[in-house]
This record gives structure tokens, C-alpha cells and sequence, in this order.
């Protein structure tokens, strides 16, 4: 073990000089560095089997093929291949086909603010009927109207205070779904928008919108969507 020798320094004649041996070993250690930029992969662990479901393999960085079939010739997938460069292509310009043109963002931010008018148009009106419920106790305190006259006129404000507590719930939980709708459609406005923004496909966009992409023989395709709700509603098929 050579944790266990014992060393004693310059113990040998060197046999090249210290300046000599460092500036050959840093030689060594830069030409071992590689310049070569590693190949980005958008779509690996992506791209699936339409016949099989298998996971397909990666060759030489540019095919995908189903390795699954390979050596079985029986297999309807067997021989499937799609060049990497081609796929990554095709599934930009299917996204881009098939994104919604129009969102109805502005009919949405409409109906959203008119439901809020009509929520804080509600709240007043509740707060009203809470006040002038408090008024006629403090008038009945004072000795202004007699108990009579006060359950009578209480009675009243009442039936008013449940029936207007009941609107202003169902109002609450519609302004709540409208918003929850409309922020959801911005979302998806941000996602058509980078899409119209983009020239090619980035990994960014691969994972936001896809979970899947399946390739059949005859070089077509169909791709997984992690969300629908912003593309048209034509078949997510296309052929490379």
C-alpha cells in the first residue's frame, strides 16, 4: 500500500526539471479539457412508441428508435425511426398550428368587472341592513319605540339580513370562479404569446406544454398535451 511507504524528498536526481515537469502536466490537463459544447436533447424522455408505449432510444444523437421492436420483426413498431432534428421540427410547427388565436382575455377582464360591481354593490347593501338593524335596537334602547314595535321592525330586517347574506355568498363564489378563470386564461395568453414569439423549439416550451410524444410508422405523430385549453380542437396529429 503505498499509504504505508516512506518518502524522502529529493532523494533521486531529477530527471526532468520542476519548471519542466509542471509546465508539461498543465499542457496536459489543457488539452484534456474538452472545447466540444454538449448537445442539448429537448425531447429525451419525451418521445414514446405509438404501438408499443415503449420509451424510444437515442442513436448517435440524431435518430430515436424503438428498441423495443428492434430484433422482433413480428412487431408492427419494428423499424420505427424518426430522425431527432426532424421530430423536433414537426412538433414546433404542431404546436404553433394549433394554438388558439383568441382567448376572449377582454370578455373575460369585462364580465369579471362587472361581477365585482355587483359583489361590492351587495356588501353595501348588507352593511346597510346591519346598520339600520343596529339603529333600531339603539332606538329601542332609548327608550324611542316601544318592544312591540321593536321585534316587529326586527323581524323584518331579519328575513332581509338571511336573504341578503345568502346572494352575497353565491356572488362571493361567483367572483371568486370568474377570477380564478380569467387568471387562468392569462396564463395561457403568456404561453400562446412566448409560442407566436419563438422560432424553434426550447426546452422551456417542452416543459410546459408536453408530457408525451407519440411516433407511429409511416412518420406519424401525436403529441401528449399537458394542458388543452389553449389549442384548437382539431386532432394533435401531424406527419413529418
Amino acid at each position: 500500500d503505498e499509504s504505508e511507504w516512506f518518502k524522502i524528498p529529493n532523494h533521486h536526481p531529477a530527471i526532468v526539471s520542476v519548471d519542466l515537469f509542471e509546465r508539461a502536466n498543465a499542457s496536459i490537463k489543457r488539452f484534456s479539457l474538452s472545447n466540444k459544447k454538449p448537445r442539448d436533447y429537448l425531447l429525451r424522455g419525451k418521445v414514446f412508441c405509438g404501438c408499443c408505449d415503449h420509451a424510444m432510444s437515442l442513436r448517435n444523437g440524431a435518430w430515436f428508435y424503438c428498441r423495443h421492436s428492434e430484433v422482433a420483426e413480428t412487431l408492427p413498431c419494428h423499424g420505427v425511426r424518426i430522425k431527432m432534428a426532424d421530430l423536433e421540427q414537426v412538433v414546433f410547427e404542431t404546436i404553433r398550428a394549433q394554438m388558439c388565436p383568441a382567448l376572449g382575455i377582454d370578455s373575460n377582464k369585462d364580465k369579471l368587472d362587472l361581477q365585482t360591481v355587483q359583489q361590492t354593490e351587495h356588501e353595501e347593501k348588507l352593511r346597510s341592513i346591519q346598520d339600520s338593524k343596529r339603529y333600531l335596537y339603539e332606538q329601542y334602547a332609548l327608550g324611542e319605540i316601544d318592544l312591540e314595535t321593536y321585534r316587529t321592525r326586527k323581524a323584518v330586517y331579519d328575513t332581509e339580513l338571511v336573504q341578503a347574506k345568502n346572494v352575497h355568498a353565491v356572488i362571493t363564489a361567483q367572483t371568486k370562479q370568474i377570477k380564478s378563470d380569467y387568471e387562468i386564461k392569462l396564463k395561457q395568453q403568456e404561453i400562446v404569446q412566448k409560442v407566436g414569439n419563438a422560432n424553434m423549439l426550447t426546452k422551456a416550451l417542452i416543459d410546459r406544454l408536453i408530457n408525451k410524444v407519440y411516433v407511429f410508422p409511416g412518420d406519424r405523430i401525436e403529441i401528449e398535451y399537458a394542458t388543452q385549453d389553449f389549442l384548437e380542437t382539431k386532432e394533435s396529429e401531424k406527419e413529418v
